[in-house]
């Protein structure tokens, strides 16, 4: 077995997917994003808030560096944030662990935007690459999820040795999925 990189656009599922697998096949699982707030100290919308884009995506590649060093001669699962296709850094660090393999996790866009939006609801805010184009209405926010959508899933793509899609299925079954 291959260490297991999880892909995909927030909230379809790369965690849960990674505390799945990790119970499965007993190998380590690292969330990226916590391994950040370990290390700074913040949660990774506040971090990224706090201190931009720039510095979000060093701590990410940071991350990786940690975790990958750590994975250096085993396996592991590891999920990544859902902006990591557009961090080189953080992408290469992640290619140095024990034979990794790059999977897609592909939720259907309505799912997605569904789950964001009820993060807004509960929370007020909408993740920042929205926030940044300043929504007036749910419209607005969805049409700016649309492009952004569009250009990670197709990044995601180019990235993923497997892609695997997540529409009305368990975490068990997309566990089977990847684990076959």
């Amino acid at each position: 077995m291959n260490t297991i990189v999880l892909l995909g656009i927030k909230h379809c599922g790369k965690s849960t997917i990674g505390k799945e697998l990790e119970q499965r096949t007993r190998l380590p699982f690292y969330d990226i994003d916590a391994v950040i707030e370990e290390q700074t100290g913040e949660g990774c919308r506040q971090y990224y808030r706090t201190h931009g884009k720039e510095a979000f995506m060093k701590a990410e590649a940071e991350a990786a560096r940690h975790v990958a060093h750590r994975q250096k001669n085993s396996r592991c699962i590891i999920a990544t944030g859902g902006g990591i296709c557009d961090n080189q850094d953080a992408l290469n660090a992640l290619r140095t662990t024990m034979q990794p393999r790059f999977i897609l996790l592909d939720i259907d866009e309505p799912t997605a935007f569904s789950r964001i939006q009820s993060d807004y609801n509960r929370e007020g805010t909408w993740p920042a690459y929205i926030a940044r184009e300043n929504p007036v209405t749910t419209a607005d926010a969805e049409r700016i999820f649309h492009g952004f959508y569009l250009r990670r899933v197709e990044a995601y793509k180019k990235i993923s040795d497997d892609v695997v899609s997540v529409k009305n299925k368990s975490p068990l079954i997309i566990a089977d999925e990847i684990l076959n």
